[in-house]
């Protein structure tokens, strides 16, 4: 027990370090050097005229004193996003009321807006909608330049030569390498990519809609996720038990060679005999049943000691 518990510390010690570690350098290669200043100005110009606008369709109000100034705008887009939020959570009517007690309590003039009761408060809930889609839209517009801009963007790019045998663009590269600190993560990077701004579309919906992917696109990334390397988890447990790096640098890069010839080499076959996904899964698992029961067949080469013997 003693033993174990000791095999276990040494785990997570090593683990999750190295596994934060990796972790964070993703982070900021994927944050840096942030949003290009050319593109900010434009953002932030539709940001200013959403403002203009919503301070054009509330100035009729009566209760347009309540919102006239930037900083009551402020206040009063994070108290609606933090009453939706919490609205969302509720399951009963006793819920509800309990959280339009305490809304109402903590601002009783703006939380009459969120309501929308009376002609007034109805123009001003209505033009505030509109300002946090409009909000909304821009953050995520933001997010996707900064992916977009990203070292981590770049160096999908600059892979894409190599990668582009497979079918995979930078964008694809770029979820893949995120994959390396868990390989979740893959699914997470490419559908912030690809949210694009749109605050009514999921991203598997923008991801269809963009039509730069088909099914054999589909089935060469499960290719790759199949052969290539799990996280960098693994890899460390690999140096681990092997006590080396150089197996754990070859259990690294021989599945990620392995993963883009077999993708490159099956998306290419689809691509040029006019396979479907799922002829090219089908023709994929048949190959690999094939290969196995072939190599099983094959007898293994005796060492020279035993056949000294």
């Amino acid at each position: 027990m003693l033993r174990a518990l000791q095999r276990v510390w040494l785990y997570i010690k090593k683990v999750v370090t190295i596994v934060m570690a990796v972790a964070v350098v993703l982070f900021v290669l994927l944050q840096y050097p942030g949003v290009p200043e050319s593109r900010m100005h434009l953002i932030q110009a539709e940001a200013d005229a959403a403002l203009q606008a919503f301070d054009t369709q509330t100035a009729p109000s009566e209760l347009y004193h309540l919102v006239d100034e930037p900083a009551e705008v402020s206040t009063l887009l994070n108290l609606y996003d933090a009453y939706r939020s919490r609205r969302m959570q509720t399951r009963s009517a006793e819920q509800l009321a309990g959280l339009n007690a305490e809304f109402q309590a903590l601002n009783p003039e703006l939380f009459a807006l969120l309501q929308g009761k009376g002609d007034a408060a109805r123009t001003i809930n209505r033009a505030l909608r509109k300002l946090e889609q409009s909000g909304k839209r821009l953050r995520m517009q933001i997010k996707q330049e900064k992916v977009n801009a990203s070292y981590l963007g770049m160096f999908g790019r600059a892979l894409e030569p190599l990668t582009q045998f497979s079918g995979f663009d930078w964008r694809v590269n770029v979820a893949f390498l995120s994959s390396f600190a868990a390989r979740e993560s893959a699914v997470a990077t490419l559908g912030s990519i690809y949210e694009q701004g749109k605050v009514d579309e999921r991203a598997e919906e923008s991801i269809a809609a963009d039509g730069s992917y088909t099914p054999i696109h589909a089935v060469a990334m499960l290719i790759f996720m199949i052969l290539s390397p799990p996280c960098i988890a693994t890899m460390v447990v690999v140096k681990l038990q092997s006590n080396s790096y150089r197996w754990m640098l070859f259990a690294t890069f021989f599945p990620i060679t392995l993963g883009i010839i077999t993708s490159s080499a099956f998306y290419t076959l689809a691509f040029t005999f006019g396979w479907s996904g799922i002829e090219m899964m089908r023709i994929f698992y048949v190959s690999v049943v094939a290969l196995t029961l072939l190599l099983a067949l094959l007898k293994p080469r005796r060492a020279n000691w035993e056949v000294g013997q």
